[in-house]
């Protein structure tokens, strides 16, 4: 049985990491830190901090570079599991009617991150997203997507809804189309009533969509699996 997984288990598990490699950096958010300083190299500005939440210029990416960056607002407030609402994975998830900052009263904010395609194929954006009031108007986040350094987005779309009773996290999934090989820019900005309270975000990812032939031979290496444990059972 050993012998069987040493062949098949490269290949089927390279497909995977393959088809499942997350373009973004910090993309659930788990990359924090909770006090004004530095931390691998990168200044955290903390501009306001409160019971369960901060306020940050940018995020760190976990090595020495940036993750998410403001692009206008009050600031990326990152508020920690169970402030509000559970987080959908980890410890963290985003709010981006943000506390206001001293130079601005304007809690809408707009946070953007910069991601490399190397291979042109399709990609797919994924994310999870709970509204917190019950207000219309009160919610929403539009996201795009554009070229890096380009003005016009070549997607673009928004969520928005209405908390209500039993309201939970839910994934919207969108599919970017064949990128070519580039930098690009991701951005989400809160819309609607600018009043600290809106939508939430938590698991972002950008991947790439599964070929159909590395999706065959995937399926293939699982059947010659199940194949070979069948025969181990006679």
């Amino acid at each position: 049985m050993k012998k069987m997984l040493a062949i098949i288990s490269p290949a089927v598990f390279l497909m995977i990491g393959t088809a499942q490699a997350n373009l973004l950096k910090n993309g659930d958010f788990e990359i924090v830190d909770n006090r004004v300083g530095t931390v691998n190299s990168i200044q955290l500005d903390s501009l306001n901090t409160g019971s369960g939440w901060d306020v940050y210029s940018e995020l760190p990416d976990g090595s020495s570079g940036t993750s998410w960056e403001t692009a206008s607002g009050a600031g990326i407030e990152v508020q920690y599991d169970g402030t509000v609402v559970s987080a959908h994975s980890g410890d963290h998830y985003i709010e981006l009617d943000s506390h206001p900052n001293s130079e601005s009263r304007i809690t809408n904010s707009e946070m953007t991150q910069e991601f490399n395609v190397v291979s042109e194929m399709t990609y797919y954006l994924s994310l999870w997203y709970q509204p917190r009031t019950s207000k219309e108007n009160d919610n929403g986040i539009s996201i795009y997507v554009k070229e890096k350094d380009s003005v016009a987005s070549m997607f673009d779309t928004t969520v928005d809804d209405v908390r209500s009773s039993g309201t939970d996290w839910a994934q919207y999934s969108y599919n970017l189309g064949s990128l070519s090989i580039g930098t690009y820019a991701l951005g989400f900005a809160a819309t609607g009533s600018s009043s600290q309270f809106g939508g939430f975000l938590d698991t972002i990812a950008v991947n790439p969509v599964p070929e159909p032939g590395t999706m065959l031979l995937f399926g293939t290496g699982l059947a010659a699996l199940a194949g070979y444990r069948g025969r181990k059972k006679r």
